[in-house]
């Protein structure tokens, strides 16, 4: 018995700019794969094609590449008293660090303690941590 060939599906065209475009704004992995309508193939295609990697490693290096332009730009407006920025900007600039880059306010108690004495005198800094430590205590790395 002869079976026709299926005709392979066409994959989806993918426009370099516009992916590296939905990464820079932090679109999610999900967020990728509905807006070039759930074809996983083509996604695949395109990064070993264009990145010479596969789609999750493409997406982490240019997801790194937009923390590290994120940063950036949060550095230049606390360095810069040139840079001009509205007072909702600033607000969504703070919100987007805390979210990607994990940037906290927070400070655990008892910590001034150990800057100043009880009379307010400075007792100096306390030691930060070396690489190594913080390397070692990394357990989301995924390498």
């Amino acid at each position: 018995m002869k079976t026709k060939d299926t005709p392979k599906k066409e994959l989806t065209k993918i426009d370099k700019a516009e992916f590296e475009d939905l990464i820079s704004n932090f679109a999610e992995s999900e967020e990728i794969l509905y807006y070039y309508n759930g074809d996983k193939e083509a996604l695949k295609s395109f990064c070993l094609e264009t990145y010479g990697l596969n789609y999750r490693l493409a997406y982490n290096k240019l997801l790194a590449k937009a923390k590290i332009e994120l940063r950036k730009k949060l550095y230049k407006v606390a360095t810069n008293s040139e840079e001009h920025i509205s007072k909702s900007q600033l607000i969504m600039l703070v919100w987007l660090s805390k979210g990607y880059l994990k940037l906290r306010e927070n400070t655990p108690i008892g910590e001034e303690q150990k800057i100043c004495g009880s009379n307010g005198e400075f007792k100096g800094i306390p030691k930060k941590k070396d690489f190594a430590e913080v390397w070692n205590e990394d357990t989301e790395a995924d390498y």
